[in-house]
């Protein structure tokens, strides 16, 4: 079974995992849900990687398998807290919100949840970076 992937904002580290994934043949444009509240964001990545534009974060976390909060740290919380109705039971949420903890995560999210707290570095954006990877217990 192919999983499909969510994006909940797409900023330039959102744009550059977007990018590798896609780029490393293991996952296909056609297999990525990307929500921001740009339309015209979310139409260019269209235009770009061939990715699927979703209408809103609830609609990517109720497609998605693997979600990506690529969200600002300051918003973080309020969008998770936004979503978690829609998420699936086996769903993963990966943060790579700076300064927002896996505390913080599990408490908007629920302590049962599937989350990863990623910290990718900026030559991620021309992919070769590394990124350290927490996950919670599951």
């Amino acid at each position: 079974m192919e999983k499909k992937i969510g994006f909940i904002g797409c900023g330039n580290m959102g744009k550059a995992i977007l990018g590798g994934l896609i780029a490393s043949g293991q996952v296909l444009p056609g297999q990525i849900w990307v929500y921001t509240p740009s339309p015209d964001k979310v139409a260019a990545l269209h235009d770009q990687f061939g990715i699927n534009a979703a209408e809103s974060a609830q609609e990517v976390a109720q497609i998605a398998d693997i979600i990506f909060a690529a969200v600002k740290p300051g918003i973080m919380i309020k969008v998770l807290s936004e979503i978690t109705s829609s998420l699936n039971k086996d769903s993963l949420v990966v943060s790579i919100a700076a300064g927002v903890t896996l505390d913080q995560l599990a408490r908007a999210l629920g302590h049962d949840r599937k989350i990863i707290r990623a910290m990718p570095n900026t030559p991620a954006l021309v992919n070769a970076g590394m990124t350290s990877v927490t996950p919670t217990r599951w």
